[in-house]
Formats: structure tokens, sequence, C-alpha cells
């Protein structure tokens, strides 16, 4: 099924009256079942929630313990305290802020901010710096990318989509 805007001419598959629920998360959850490959979409994604968390939270873990213990195992002990710790993040996090949409948000935010923009730019300015490379336009560049990267994160509360629908809406009745 394919979903797009209407500049493309290309749009819902189905009447848009049989949209279950508009604030749904899931776009498997606006598809008629009876599609084979929604069907398949449905049974990966619920391996892909099954295999997630444990996946991360085994590289956080050992991570962790091998920092702090210089051991990735440490005990049966210590590997509990730390699976009942996430899980009780985890439940604490979604009893309070449902919305999950948001969590990623800023979570893709800081993460983006962190790998894309300031770890690769930091580290090849050191590297210049240390082999005595370092321009200043190299380092205004850098830092520019990395300033991106920061405006990206402290843009995130804001909700462009307000904006976008409130000129439109304005545009529109200034037409009629």
């Amino acid at each position: 099924a394919v979903v797009s805007t209407q500049s493309t001419g290309v749009t819902y598959p189905l009447p848009k009256c049989c949209i279950a629920n508009v604030t749904s998360q899931l776009l498997f959850d606006n598809i008629s079942l009876n599609d084979l490959m929604v069907f398949f979409a449905k049974i990966f994604q619920i391996f892909q929630l099954i295999t997630v968390y444990p996946t991360v939270n085994f590289v956080l873990r050992s991570q962790l313990f091998l920092g702090v213990f210089k051991d990735p195992f440490c005990s049966y002990k210590h590997v509990v305290v730390f699976n009942v710790l996430t899980i009780l993040i985890c439940v604490l996090v979604s009893m309070f802020f449902p919305k999950v949409n948001t969590v990623i948000r800023y979570v893709g935010s800081v993460a983006g901010l962190a790998y894309v923009f300031f770890f690769p730019c930091f580290v090849y300015l050191l590297h210049c710096y240390k082999n005595n490379t370092l321009t200043w336009y190299s380092a205004v560049g850098h830092g520019f990318l990395i300033l991106l990267g920061l405006l990206n994160l402290i843009s995130q509360p804001i909700n462009f989509s307000d904006y976008l629908s409130h000129s439109n809406s304005t545009n529109l009745t200034s037409l009629v």
C-alpha cells in the first residue's frame, strides 16, 4: 500500500472512511487484514518487537559492565538487577509518558547529534589538530555541521505542523 501526499497524485488505497484511528501510530492498523503482504508485515513487526529489546539491553549491559566492572558478565545477581532496572525504567516511561513518537523523536535527535554531526566532526578535527593540519576554514565548516545538529536537537519541541496548517488555512481563507 502506498501513502503519499496529494502532490504526487497517489493517495491512500482504501476509502478514507476506513481509517480506524487517525491518531494511530501504526500504518498497518488502517489497512485491510485480507492483504497477504500486511499479514506478513505484521508477523515481521511482532518478531522485531520481540527481538529488539533484548538485543539493545544486551549491548547496553555488556558495554556498561565492561566499562564499570571490566567484565561484560559479572554475576547473575548483577545481570538480574540490571534487567529489572531497565524494565522498570521502560515501564515507568510508558506509564507517565505514553506518546512514544515524542520519545523516539528526542532519542533520534540526540543520537543524530552525537553519531552523525558531533563525533565524526570532532574526531576529524582532533586528528587534524594532532597532525598540525587543522585550518580555520575546516574548523569553521565542521563547527557549522555540529551547529546544524544542535539546532536539530533544539528544534524538537517545536511542532512545525501547527504552523504549516495555520498558515495554509489563513492562505485558503484569504483566497475565498
